[in-house]
């Protein structure tokens, strides 16, 4: 189920996705598909995680069938989100305030 969307797509870098009882792969396969469908390439995508399902992400982001598209993608933890929240939003000029608090998995080619 996706609790929330929201996008900045006028810059073209930032989708977020919120899931919260949906399992992390479909989440990170929606953002697969609109990455493929609307992205040229730049863009960052982030997919908000419940903390017990971290673990489930970096597999999931680690898929080599998700390497393959070159979508970058980041995920960040609820705890994390919940507890920046405030200072994001009062010292966030754009999204790129995301990058503060957003995790990724390092890929090896």
């Amino acid at each position: 189920m996706v609790v929330a969307f929201g996008a900045w797509v006028q810059d073209r870098y930032s989708i977020t996705l919120c899931t919260g009882s949906s399992i992390a792969y479909r989440g990170i396969l929606r953002l697969t598909d609109l990455a493929l469908s609307i992205g040229d390439g730049d863009e960052v995508f982030y997919l908000i995680v419940p903390d017990k399902r971290e673990k489930d992400v970096m597999m999931q982001l680690s898929r080599p069938s998700l390497r393959a598209h070159k979508v970058e993608m980041r995920y960040i933890l609820f705890s994390d989100l919940r507890s920046n929240c405030d200072a994001l939003c009062r010292f966030g000029d754009s999204h790129r305030i995301l990058e503060k608090i957003a995790k990724g998995v390092a890929l090896s080619v």
